[in-house]
């Protein structure tokens, strides 16, 4: 019988299925695996570094060429170098400039995170089970599901902030590119404060030793402040939102500097409003997926 079982690890081994290999460490952690998505450490790091580039090579393209894609040409790749170059320079310049982190920005962002905690605390919701998970002892986590009431009790103070003037919606639209650059910061910082809090918590889980790799995969799945998961709270609340935030002030600067609001900006805003309240509206079917279920927070979930 010990014969026969090594000889299946082996295979699953030789087929990459780490599903069939693992087994339990001390604490209902699942053993460091084998196999290593996206390419390992060198395709982690690509992404992590395209993910970067990417933001802001979009963010140029709407502040400095009216939302259309800006570059000197594929074909100047070869012929002409010396304009990819200068293009980069130029992007990373501006970048610099207009994406640099103010303090007003980083009050911005970290006040909406705050608001985002309070809610997440004091508004009413329903408790939901997840499934049984293994790395916890088949342990079935409780989850508060409150998002819906948070997202109706955002709406109301962002509203009323902006009609008393305590704070206008436009200030987002017009700082776009350093609140942008503080959330970059902050999502780097809390996937790597999320590595170390699981190496002194002793709650890796399924590491491979590769820093990289494992700080782009994450190897703490469920991060919990008492019954506050962060990993729950983070997954429909900050993302979704803050698209919806940004929608509504560029629809709200738009107003502010042309007197009317486009079609196409009506669109987005309706279509952002209302996939961002079918998220809050659907977070109990949240604590039995695959996310909260197996993936561990990682950069990949954290950032994006």
């Amino acid at each position: 019988m010990a014969v026969t079982t090594r000889s299946r690890s082996r295979d699953a081994k030789r087929k990459g299925d780490t599903s069939s290999v693992k087994s339990q460490q001390p604490h209902g952690r699942e053993k460091d695996v084998d196999v290593m998505e996206f390419g390992g450490s060198i395709g982690a790091a690509g992404i992590i570094l395209f993910s970067h580039t990417i933001l802001y090579y979009f963010w140029y393209c709407l502040e400095f060429n009216e939302g259309g894609l800006s570059d000197p040409g594929l074909a100047s790749l070869f012929t002409a170098p010396r304009e990819w170059k200068d293009f980069i320079s130029d992007v990373v310049a501006k970048a610099a400039t207009h994406c640099y982190p103010t303090l007003y920005a980083w009050k911005i962002y970290l006040t909406y995170v705050t608001l985002e905690v309070l809610l997440a605390f004091m508004m009413p919701g329903i408790w939901i089970k997840g499934y049984p998970v293994p790395s916890e002892g088949n342990q079935r986590l409780s989850y508060l599901c409150n998002a819906l009431w948070s997202w109706y009790a955002f709406l109301l103070i962002g509203l009323s902030f902006h009609i008393s003037g305590v704070w206008r919606v436009t200030e987002l639209a017009d700082n776009y590119g350093a609140v942008m650059t503080v959330a970059v910061i902050v999502g780097n910082l809390v996937s790597i404060m999320m590595y170390v809090a699981a190496r002194i918590q002793k709650r890796e889980n399924r590491m491979t030793g590769n820093f990289l790799y494992d700080l782009f995969m994450g190897i703490y799945l469920n991060p919990r402040i008492g019954y506050f998961d962060l990993k729950m709270w983070a997954e429909i609340r900050i993302s979704w939102k803050l698209l919806f935030f940004l929608t509504i002030s560029a629809a709200a600067k738009q107003y502010e500097l042309y007197g009317t609001v486009t079609w196409p900006m009506i669109f987005m805003v309706t279509a952002h409003f209302l996939y961002t309240n079918a998220c809050q509206k659907g977070e109990e079917c949240i604590p039995t997926t695959w996310d909260i279920f197996y993936e561990n927070w990682g950069w990949m979930i954290i950032f994006w």
